[in-house]
């Protein structure tokens, strides 16, 4: 009876996706819509042929082409080559599920964490229906939530159970990864970047005098956060490697990504992988006393270092005024500009929306007016996350969210806990440090449905969820 609720929901699936596409080539009016719906063909077919390479391949595509690399159909998001590959993985996993069966070897029997994610996302179907523009919360509730993250979700923890996917998906994070670093150091030093025109603030942003590397992302920040999601592979596979060309390799690969993350000069995901990293220095330097002398004495420098360089560096003084002097921010600065988002979503949260709020994705359109000392402006960017939630999708949406992030969290703490000593331990502590870096970030950002960052996100919440039989998949092969 499950398998046959399954088939009439891929079904569903199917159809749905089918009609978006039609719809979207009848929109672009263009005589290439028939080169264009056999390009698409030929992608299902191929997706068919093969999903694990082409839910691989569409990994890759998140990370390479700028998701904003397409065509707007008005008040929607572009449609581009990563949406397309997207679209067509999806129609021929509804396919290959209606007529061959699962998509992968991998059970999700259990569906970890349904119960909070069915309610946080009902809540942002009830929402929709309230939203001042129905047709960009339906899509973003479809597109950004269930497609781009729910589902994705499901297909990770379905794929990680395969034998050596989860290898062959760290393989294509780290040629991603070399590619986008690379990319990062010749952006700095040219100066230039060829994506910039897709991207919708079309300018160079610097900092201290240091220009904010982008590379194929949409902001420095989202380039920071993706690192944050790749950083920790490549130190678990740096730990648990034995062969000295490898792990040379992954210190390399590790310095590059270290360098780019540096170019971006986001504070906030700083924060995150130190804690990230911080994670791993403690489980190395438990029940050993020598290693937590030397942890301390690392620490001990690492303060010493940032007091210094903020009395001796007009560019550190500039980049941690902000946080050491909180007292001196100006209205010009980011952290103000977070503080007037929350006062002003306070106060626009009447007694008719308190509950459900304006509607998902519904914050750049709901006239939010803020006011400074001086002027009035319109707000478009909800630079902290949870308050976007509460204004978007209520206090219920943002009550039922934190409770799926603390259930996350809950998840993450569990597999560290349960996982056997050893490398199991490691890709946990991954899991834990990496998605509460990123609930962190979004104290200051809000990108948790910024494509690809949710997706990653999701990836590490589904090695949490399997990290067992993900240890004995991959034990083999060393």
């Amino acid at each position: 009876m499950g398998q046959e609720h399954l088939r009439t929901a891929a079904a569903g699936l199917g159809l749905l996706g089918l009609g978006a596409v039609c719809f979207v080539f009848a929109q672009s009016g263009s005589l290439l819509v028939p080169l264009g719906a056999a390009l698409f063909g030929i992608l299902v077919l191929l997706c068919l042929a093969a999903p694990d390479k082409a839910f691989l391949a569409l990994v890759a595509c998140s990370t390479l082409i700028p998701i904003t690399a397409g065509v707007k159909l008005g008040p929607l998001p572009y449609i581009g080559p990563t949406r397309a590959l997207m679209a067509a993985f999806f129609l021929a996993a509804a396919l290959h599920v209606v007529f061959r069966g699962p998509l992968a070897p991998g059970s999700v029997a259990r569906r970890p964490l349904l119960p909070f994610l069915a309610l946080y996302l009902a809540s942002g179907l009830v929402s929709s229906l309230f939203s001042v523009e129905p047709l960009v919360s339906v899509y973003a509730m479809v597109g950004r939530e269930i497609l781009e993250q729910a589902a994705m979700f499901y297909l990770f923890v379905a794929f990680l159970q395969t034998p050596g996917f989860f290898r062959r998906l760290r393989l294509v994070l780290y040629a991603a990864a070399t590619v986008v670093c690379l990319f990062a150091f010749v952006e700095q030093a040219a100066r230039a970047n060829p994506f910039l025109r897709f991207f919708e603030d079309e300018f160079y942003d610097f900092r201290a005098g240091i220009l904010r590397v982008r590379a194929t992302f949409f902001h420095p920040i989202a380039l920071a956060c993706w690192l944050n999601f790749v950083i920790p592979l490549a130190v678990v596979d740096f730990l648990r490697e034995r062969r000295t060309d490898r792990r040379v390799l992954y210190a390399l690969l590790l310095l590059l990504m270290a360098g780019a993350s540096l170019m971006t000069v986001s504070r906030a995901p700083w924060f995150a992988l130190g804690l990230q990293l911080s994670l791993f220095a403690l489980y190395l330097a438990r029940r050993r006393l020598h290693r937590l002398a030397l942890l301390l004495i690392g620490a001990a420098i690492a303060v010493l270092a940032v007091v210094v360089a903020y009395g001796a560096s007009e560019t550190a003084h500039q980049l941690l005024r902000p946080l050491l002097q909180p007292s001196g921010v100006t209205e010009s600065s980011t952290e103000y500009y977070r503080w007037v988002v929350i006062s002003t979503v306070l106060g626009h949260l009447t007694e008719d929306r308190i509950a459900f709020g304006f509607g998902p994705n519904a914050f750049s359109f709901a006239g939010l007016v803020a006011r400074f000392s001086d002027h009035s402006r319109a707000l478009t960017a909800p630079d902290m996350h949870y308050a976007r939630l509460a204004f978007e999708y209520g206090f219920v949406g943002l009550g039922l969210f934190l409770l799926l992030m603390a259930a996350v969290l809950a998840l993450c703490v569990r597999a560290v806990r349960r996982a056997p000593e050893g490398e199991p331990r490691l890709w946990a502590l991954g899991a834990l440090g990496a998605t509460l870096g990123f609930m962190i970030v979004n104290l200051t950002v809000s990108m948790y449905t910024m494509y690809p960052l949710g997706l990653f996100f999701w990836m590490w919440v589904a090695v949490a969820a399997v990290q067992v039989p993900l240890a004995q998949g991959t034990a083999g092969r060393r």
